[in-house]
């Protein structure tokens, strides 16, 4: 079981094929763990790389169709959803729903 998550901030450097990516390690219950660059070619790139909306809902708020309204929270770069969607249940704990689009 992973006890981090590393969400991914933006393009660094770009050097024959390799991009350096800068990113925020977190701890499962939201609290910062590390910060660094991470190297990846451009295919493990297009394959591994995923964004993710965190959208969380407060149990009560209603559009006028009945429907929930949801609240967007971050919009993240990833590479392990399993672990994203456990880091942002523990950082939204709050909430009633907290979902991954």
């Amino acid at each position: 079981m992973n006890t981090t998550v590393k969400i991914y901030d933006r393009l660094c450097n770009k050097f024959n094929g390799i991009l350096e990516i800068s990113y925020k390690e977190y701890r499962m219950d939201g609290s910062l763990y590390s910060i660094g660059d991470e190297q990846f070619s451009i295919e493990r790139h297009r394959s591994a790389m995923k964004t993710a909306w965190i959208m969380v809902w407060d149990g009560h708020s209603r559009n006028k169709g009945g429907y929930r309204k949801w609240e967007e929270k971050e919009v993240v770069r990833y590479t392990d959803r399993k672990a994203l969607n456990e880091y942002a249940k523990n950082k939204y704990s709050e909430y009633a729903l907290v979902q991954l689009r």
